[in-house]
């Protein structure tokens, strides 16, 4: 029990020292980020159950990653985002923050064919609205997990807080994002240009948010690796 609390409390240290020297370069810490789900994967292998929490993590970021290189080259990504993120709310219909999600999404589909007919330098707004979507599809993913988990594995299955965790971890990427997209459009359609308070937080506030979601996957590892200890 000592050692746990102290290994944890290392790895919290070391993960907020992280965050705090990749501030203002989001890149090096994704990378990071990208490393310890593929070490954390190789390292909990036989564990079914983290494994499939690691599946998700993994997931969405692959398809948060093709939608960035898309964008890049393909001059009208967004209108198939927008395709994306309506399909994706049939998956999402009993989600509780589901009228939130809809009228955001369609207040931003509004938006768009206003800057459309007035020919307006459109923001990047729809990006936005993907990762609220992805993080509510992950959301849903970490809900069916367990149930998954036990109808193909039922003798592996074991239910974990980190599914709950990581779940309300993903609910503040969707609010501030959410609050992205509002003050954005309190800018670009409203007129109230100096209103940047979530603009300019915006990437310190993910980024403590993606240490603390770390934090939680590599605690999780540490408590598998514990048990394999106390079994020998």
């Amino acid at each position: 029990a000592l050692s746990q609390k102290l290994i944890s409390s290392f790895i919290a240290g070391l993960f907020i020292a992280a965050g705090v020297t990749s501030f203002g370069n989001a890149l090096i810490f994704d990378r990071l980020y990208i490393a310890l789900l593929i070490v954390l994967a190789c390292y909990v292998r036989k564990d079914i159950n983290l494994m499939g929490i690691l599946s998700i993590l993994a997931l969405e970021r692959i398809l948060e990653e093709l939608i960035w290189l898309a964008a890049a080259n393909i001059q009208q990504i967004k209108w198939l985002v927008y395709a994306f993120c309506l399909c994706a709310l049939s998956v999402l219909r009993r989600q509780p923050k589901f009228k939130l999600v809809t009228f955001s999404l369609l207040l931003c589909i509004c938006a768009e064919f206003y800057w459309l007919l007035t020919r307006y330098s459109a923001p990047i707004i729809y990006w936005h609205m993907f990762m609220i979507i992805n993080a509510a599809l992950a959301q849903f993913l970490f809900m069916c997990r367990p149930f998954w988990t036990a109808e193909y594995f039922p003798e592996h299955v074991e239910p974990l807080r980190l599914d709950h965790i990581l779940h309300k971890i993903f609910s503040f990427f969707i609010w501030i994002n959410l609050l992205m997209v509002f003050e954005y459009l309190v800018r670009h359609v409203a007129g109230f240009h100096n209103v940047l308070y979530i603009y300019h937080n915006f990437e310190y506030v993910t980024h403590l948010i993606a240490a603390v979601l770390v934090f939680h996957l590599m605690e999780q590892a540490i408590k598998i690796s514990e048990k394999k200890v106390l079994k020998v």
